[in-house]
């Protein structure tokens, strides 16, 4: 086996040690195999949008505004429109929090 690689496993059982199911791999081998597999739990945004802090939820057809404390991830409100999410998020970020970092309308806000 080379040196650095990864132990990959052609199974999707987390306890197998069958060495017929074990194979080398690179770190991007291993999360390819792992999304062709349909195994992570990331969020990947069918539609990218251009504001911090806003999501799109195609099953309620609105948009989710939200932040990260202590990395935590708080769903902060649904808007109907992308720019109302982002204006939400400044507002709660700001006020509620306190944070001064990561606002979609900087100018809104006196910052200095």
């Amino acid at each position: 086996m080379p040196i650095g690689a990864y132990i990959c496993h052609k199974c999707d059982n987390p306890k197998c040690v069958n060495p017929d199911h074990i194979y080398a791999g690179t770190p991007q081998t291993n999360a390819d195999d792992m999304v062709a597999r349909n195994r992570t739990r990331h969020f990947v945004a069918d539609n990218p949008t251009k504001y911090y802090g806003i999501r799109y939820d195609k099953s309620r057809s609105n948009w989710i505004s939200y932040v990260y404390v202590n990395k935590k991830k708080i769903d902060i409100g649904r808007h109907i429109s992308e720019v109302d999410a982002a204006r939400n998020h400044d507002r709660i970020i700001y006020m509620k929090f306190g944070k001064k970092e990561r606002f979609n309308f900087p100018e809104e806000y006196d910052l200095k």
